[in-house]
């Protein structure tokens, strides 16, 4: 046959092709033949605290194949009817298909059955020991401090509360002793019934409530307490977390692992792969964060922190308003976002704006009226601003993908203002930084006036960077115009076609428009105050506006009459719709 080589996919492949192609009545043999191991069990399903694996040639890059899935995808996943027998020439074959039942034959030849435990033996070398020599040979006797833990590891939730309840028989030390008794792999009988899904809360609680902050604070030799493994198995309800919570101390809080991670990074790591339901999530995070003194750095690494904020970014609108009022995702964003340089930008940003609106709404229109004065403190200004707002656009480029960077409206907004900051620049040197600069040609003009627009419009943002309702609004507007542009373009549509309609009735009364024509008093004969007319009526302008000051009038009407008025209006509806919806 066709050679294959065994790495993980190969090996799940023609596992899975296997049970594709069974039908029932049939009988199908399985034979592997290599290595096999076991890792810590992460989900509470091994009574040892072990999975059992086979190992592929690509183990170190795709991992080992472990129990529970083959018993999803070859056992559980195999019609009914299917006679199937495996052969597994491996270490630890014992339950790698993780059955729910071990067959075996002791040296009387008695066929036993029970718990499904790995008693299957691997030969050594001779430079060779085994992993737990204490189990190698078992006590059929359980000592007096593990008698909690047996029971729990049997899943004998009824006789473990009698003992807990049990005040005549056992005392209070030799309870704690119970309850703080760690087997081979660490394991208090408390996070060994936190990792089982069949656990009763009661007995749960019962087991924090006698053994205190000192049974939460047990570690074992990779410094994982009780709080790391319930922020990491997938089994572990709400209820069951939020108890363990409650009763943990900062030190249990704050402990890390092995891996440096503490409970909170342990739970924001699992988050982005939604092994836990989002509301465990947030409740961890916000009693977490309830204590002022609690610091996100000392909870988390900046790598967590960023797959934080960006699991978040990545929510539901209708969820994600919510979630960032929460405690956690307040820290996180005052300690990602306040810093000495960032507030250093915002407000540099802040300064340059104002001054840029003081040099064009102001500086500049004196120097235009006024024979007089000069333009050179305007210029001066205006070179400043041009080189800060080169720096910080540059960095802001390097830093940022092109893509995303045209997506935001405030860096397009960035763009238009820079162009125009560089030719007010250029039409200043061009007149003279002595002279006046009246006269102005007509390019200069709509230059200076586009300036005057846009660092108007750009204030309203950068202060919305320190103000959160300026932000909102600012951003509600963006919003809002991104949502009317098929309006928009509709409109103008059916404004030109009524504007070449009063052209053509114009048109059809020749001697009246000929004698008007000329003198532009009548719009119906003349394109362009046709076009005027028509958008002026639809904005509600005056119909004595200037066609020479048409732009600035339908930037106006736009914004005044059809943008803001209808903001206005929404808000005042919103606000009376909350006030009937509270009585």
């Amino acid at each position: 046959g066709i050679h294959h080589n065994p790495t993980k996919h190969n090996i799940m492949k023609a596992y899975r092709k296997i049970v594709r192609d069974s039908l029932p009545g049939d009988t199908v043999f399985l034979h592997f033949s290599g290595h096999g191991g076991r890792q810590v069990d992460l989900n509470g399903d091994e009574d040892d605290g072990y999975d059992e694996t086979l190992i592929p040639v690509d183990f170190q890059e795709a991992g080992q194949i472990v129990d529970d899935d083959l018993w999803v995808e070859l056992v559980k996943a195999m019609p009914q009817r299917v006679l199937v027998t495996s052969l597994m020439d491996c270490c630890h074959s014992g339950t790698v298909l993780d059955l729910p039942y071990q067959y075996a034959a002791d040296e009387d030849n008695v066929v036993t059955s029970g718990d499904s435990s790995d008693n299957s033996t691997c030969s050594l070398q001779d430079d060779q020991s085994p992993e737990t020599p204490e189990t190698a040979a078992a006590s059929s006797t359980v000592s007096e401090d593990a008698r909690l833990y047996e029971l729990i590891a049997s899943k004998n939730w009824k006789r473990a509360e009698e003992f807990l309840d049990d005040k005549s028989t056992f005392n209070k030390e030799e309870k704690l002793e119970n309850l703080q008794y760690q087997d081979s792999n660490g394991y208090t009988p408390l996070v060994k019934a936190v990792l089982k899904k069949s656990a009763p809360v009661s007995l749960i609680k019962t087991m924090i409530n006698l053994g205190k902050r000192e049974t939460l604070e047990v570690t074992n030799d990779s410094d994982w307490n009780v709080l790391h493994w319930a922020a990491y198995s997938n089994n572990v309800s709400l209820e069951v977390f939020k108890l363990i919570l409650e009763k943990s101390n900062r030190d249990v809080i704050y402990a890390k692992n092995n891996y440096d991670k503490t409970p909170l990074e342990i739970l924001l790591n699992r988050n982005k792969a939604a092994f836990i339901d989002k509301t465990l999530a947030l409740l961890v995070k916000e009693q977490l964060l309830s204590d002022q003194k609690t610091t996100v750095d000392r909870l988390c690494t900046s790598w967590s922190t960023i797959k934080t904020l960006a699991w978040a970014h990545h929510l539901p609108e209708s969820e994600k308003d919510i979630v960032l009022e929460r405690p956690l995702f307040k820290a996180i964003l005052n300690s990602t976002f306040i810093c000495p340089r960032y507030i250093f930008i915002s407000m540099m940003d802040l300064y340059m704006q104002i001054a840029l609106v003081l040099v064009f709404s102001f500086f500049l229109r004196n120097a235009i009226i006024q024979s007089d004065t000069s333009p050179f403190l305007s210029l001066i200004i205006l070179v400043v601003c041009f080189v800060w707002f080169l720096i910080r656009e540059m960095t802001e480029l390097m830093l940022t993908y092109l893509k995303n960077y045209f997506l935001e409206p405030t860096n397009v907004l960035d763009i238009i203002q820079f162009v125009l900051l560089a030719g007010s620049i250029v039409i200043i040197f061009a007149s003279g930084i002595d002279d006046d600069l009246n006269p102005l040609s007509t390019i200069d003009h709509a230059v200076f006036i586009s300036a005057t627009c846009v660092a108007w419009l750009k204030l309203l943002f950068v202060v919305g960077n320190l103000y959160y309702n300026g932000a909102v609004f600012a951003n509600g507007v963006i919003t809002i115009i991104g949502k009317i542009v098929p309006f928009l373009f509709t409109s103008a549509v059916l404004l030109l076609m009524f504007s070449h309609m009063y052209l053509m009735w114009g048109a059809g009364h020749y001697y009246f428009c000929s004698q008007f024509f000329k003198s532009d008093d009548e719009w119906t004969c003349n394109l362009p105050s046709s076009y005027h007319e028509t958008f002026s009526m639809f904005l509600g302008l005056n119909s004595e506006v200037q066609v020479s000051t048409f732009a600035i009038s339908y930037v106006y009407g736009f914004f005044i009459s059809i943008l803001m008025m209808n903001i206005l209006i929404a808000i005042i509806c919103y606000s009376y719709a909350k006030v009937l919806e509270s009585g």
